[in-house]
Parts: structure tokens; C-alpha cells; sequence
């Protein structure tokens, strides 16, 4: 059964000022985890992690997110910009990407590359409402491609993205999330699964870990379809693609061989129609 939580809202005066960081709380640590619904199907928990934090080389501050995975920085004015991981990093000027304006208010737009496009993104409403217990500010953000509808966000004041549902991609609503060591709802781990149907989208722990030369990443896909896993430095650099290819719904294993790799953490993506997931992997020689 759904979570109602997330949809409880109540008439409430908020006087205090919001920050940079309440819309987009960043640091490193913070997790969201979502029950993903298609058509009124559960089809398991989509998660989404900052993984680690750097200085770019235009000299800003940014935080690695897992889903999707790329460096993003909120500023004071509540705007947040996606940093262009793909330029060469010996350039300097490397650019940056407007993604979304907190501050704006209901029915001002503005050019966001949230989906790698020069898209449109409106704001469609603001309203306080009770999440988790807790007063907030709820803002509601819409994508357009065109005249094509792509997405619509739901971000709280104080927690972060709490609702979005996509063209083709079904719902997605916040169960449990940590920010700042401070836990809110539940978050499901691996080691305490729920009772839910026996194929979901998951993806394992690699084993070992820490690992040298091999290590085995296993994984589930609901559906059948175009499988990638790949694995990406501490930069989001792609560095060694396992699978990239069709599938049948079930369990699957890849094996990674790190012979050619450095030592160091790394990270690794699989993506399924419009699943995917992210792990951190170490390898030690």
C-alpha cells in the first residue's frame, strides 16, 4: 500500500526565511529512498545518495549525486547548476548548467538542462504543508521538451525532492530519507528487505569489497530490456563499462576485473528502462 505521508498537507503560516540548502539539502551522506509505482504497480525502491563533494576547476564547490549521477551546487539564491563533467579537465572555464530556480515564483519559468536539454521549467505551485511532522514549504516544478511533457517534481522546504512522476516512468514517493545524520520515515536496507514481490530492480554490494583483481556484482531487473552497469571514478568519469546489452527480467552477475585500475574508490551504475542505482566499490592492491 502506498505511503501517505508524503501527500499530507495542512494549512500553515511559515515565517521563517529558507536557506540555500533546504530546497537541495547537500552533504555528503544524505540519502533519499523512494517507492517506485507504474500503473499501479509497485516495482521496488529508487535511492538517491550525495556520494562525495569537490572544488571544480572553475573553482566551485560541488556535490556528487547518485540518481542521476553528476555534480551539482546549490547558491544562495536558491538556483542549482549541474557541472559539465564531460569537458576537459584542462580547461578551467569549464562550464555549468542551470537546472532549477527555488526562489521563482508560481508561474515564472526559466531554461533548465535537467535532462541534458535546453528544456523548459515552470513553476506551477507553492503551498505549506506537514512532512514528517514538520512545517515546510512545498514547491511544485514542471519539465516541458517542446511542447512534451517530461516531469513534474514536488520539493520540500526542508527535505528535499518528496514526489515526481515522469512521462513513461511512472511514480515515485519518498519513504524515508538522511540528512545530516538526522534519519526521517524509513529507509530499507539491503540486510532488512520488505515484503514485496519476489523480482524488483536491485543492485548488490560488489563481493568482495575491498577487492583485487575481481570482484562479482549481482543484480535484478523486473523487466526485460536494455541493461548498462558501468563504472565511473571519483571525477563521474566513465572508466569500464560490464554490461551493455539485452536482457531478460531476473537475476543477473557480472564479474568486474580491476587489473588495469588504480587503486581507489570508485562507483558503479546500473540502468534498466527507468530504473537505476549507484554503489561504491574500493579497490585495494
Amino acid at each position: 500500500m502506498r505511503s501517505t505521508t508524503v501527500i499530507l498537507a495542512l494549512a500553515l503560516s511559515l515565517s521563517s526565511p529558507l536557506s540555500a540548502q533546504e530546497f537541495f539539502p547537500l552533504h555528503v551522506g544524505n540519502k533519499w529512498q523512494y517507492e517506485s509505482w507504474f500503473m499501479g504497480t509497485f516495482r521496488g525502491y529508487y535511492n538517491i545518495e550525495i556520494l562525495s563533494d569537490s572544488t571544480m576547476l572553475n573553482g566551485k564547490h560541488y556535490y556528487l549525486s547518485s540518481n542521476p549521477f553528476e555534480w551539482i551546487r546549490i547558491n544562495d539564491s536558491l538556483v542549482t547548476y549541474r557541472y559539465d563533467r564531460f569537458a576537459s579537465n584542462q580547461d578551467s572555464s569549464t562550464p555549468e548548467f542551470l537546472i532549477d530556480r527555488f526562489q521563482d515564483s508560481t508561474g515564472q519559468s526559466w531554461l533548465s538542462y535537467k535532462f541534458y536539454g535546453s528544456d523548459t521549467a515552470y513553476v506551477e505551485s507553492s503551498y505549506p504543508l506537514v512532512l514528517f511532522g514538520e512545517p515546510v514549504t512545498a514547491k511544485v516544478i514542471s519539465y516541458y521538451g517542446g511542447q512534451l511533457w517530461l516531469s513534474t517534481e514536488y520539493y520540500s522546504s526542508k527535505h528535499g525532492l518528496f514526489f515526481f512522476y515522469r512521462e513513461r516512468g511512472g511514480e515515485y514517493i519518498l519513504t524515508g530519507i538522511k540528512i545530516n545524520d538526522v534519519t526521517y520515515g524509513t529507509i530499507v536496507s539491503v540486510e532488512n528487505p520488505p515484503p514485496t514481490p519476489p523480482l524488483v530492480f536491485r543492485l548488490d554490494q560488489n563481493y568482495p569489497n575491498p577487492f583485487n583483481p575481481r570482484a562479482t556484482i549481482s543484480y535484478s531487473i523486473p523487466d526485460e530490456g536494455l541493461v548498462e552497469l558501468k563504472l565511473y571514478d571519483l571525477l563521474g568519469r566513465d572508466v569500464l563499462t560490464l554490461v551493455s546489452e539485452y536482457k531478460p527480467r531476473g537475476s543477473h552477475t557480472a564479474v568486474l576485473d580491476a587489473t588495469n585500475l588504480p587503486s581507489g574508490l570508485y562507483f558503479y551504475r546500473l540502468t534498466s528502462g527507468p530504473y537505476s542505482a549507484t554503489k561504491k566499490l574500493v579497490v585495494l592492491k
